[in-house]
């Protein structure tokens, strides 16, 4: 579901910064400022974590065979998204609010 989720949002994305490249500061910000805009990018934020949570977590559970090791690293991986995840929101309330 995130995969599919991250098609339209990948190509908003990739058309945005295309958009933005040269664009001075006040431009990107009054970008993200626009609702549209602050809500595609934490859609965009949080199904990208997501995907990538997934992803880390099936080549943890495939390629290490200590069970202590994948436990700690199946952690590591939930807490390095959330820690991500919540300094990208953080950020993206300061700039849309």
């Amino acid at each position: 579901v995130s995969a599919v989720a991250l098609v339209p949002l990948s190509i908003w994305f990739t058309l945005s910064a295309l958009h933005l490249v040269g664009a001075d500061y006040v431009i990107a910000l009054d970008f993200l400022r626009a609702p549209l805009n602050a809500v595609l990018m934490i859609l965009f934020i949080v199904a990208a974590l997501y995907h990538m949570t997934l992803g880390v977590q099936v080549v943890i559970e495939d390629y290490v065979t200590s069970e202590g090791q994948k436990i700690a690293l199946l952690i590591l991986n939930r807490f390095f998204a959330w820690g991500v995840g919540a300094a990208c929101l953080f950020a993206m309330f300061r700039i849309a609010i």
